[in-house]
């Protein structure tokens, strides 16, 4: 009876601290770059230096079929809008934020291959092609 009890005393006591934790919001997970990550239309992924949106695919008006994917980038140095385009060629989309190098590569990665839809890898450059150029597209 005395085991019952105690088990029962212990349940009792840990209760408010499960509720407790149920109810909290995990923090953002940060993406490391160089790594597959899903970007559907929307969605914010926070990556160490800024946070990216996918904003969807505008509407083109000319009559060259261009697939253009438009992504906002938040951080320190405030907001810009970047596209990655195609018209074929599915190559990394270089892009310079915050005073450092990045390379976008959507469809298609020069290192870990194929990507699913959505699927987008961000990778730091070390080289700095960014020296006095305005962020965005670079």
């Amino acid at each position: 009876m005395r085991a019952v009890l105690s088990r029962f005393v212990i349940a009792a006591l840990m209760l408010p601290g499960i509720a407790f934790s149920q109810g909290a919001e995990e923090p953002p997970r940060v993406e490391r770059y160089g790594t597959f990550v899903s970007a559907l239309k929307g969605r914010t992924i926070e990556f160490p230096d800024f946070k990216l949106t996918y904003l969807g695919q505008p509407k083109q008006e000319s009559g060259v079929p261009v697939v253009v994917h438009q992504y906002e980038l938040e951080g320190a140095s405030g907001k810009v809008v970047i596209q990655w385009a195609s018209v074929g060629n599915i190559a990394p989309h270089h892009f310079c934020f915050g005073g450092n190098s990045y390379s976008l590569e959507l469809l298609h990665s020069e290192k870990l291959g194929d990507l699913a839809p959505y699927e987008i890898v961000i990778w730091k450059l070390p080289e700095d092609r960014c020296k006095g150029r305005p962020d965005g597209n670079g």
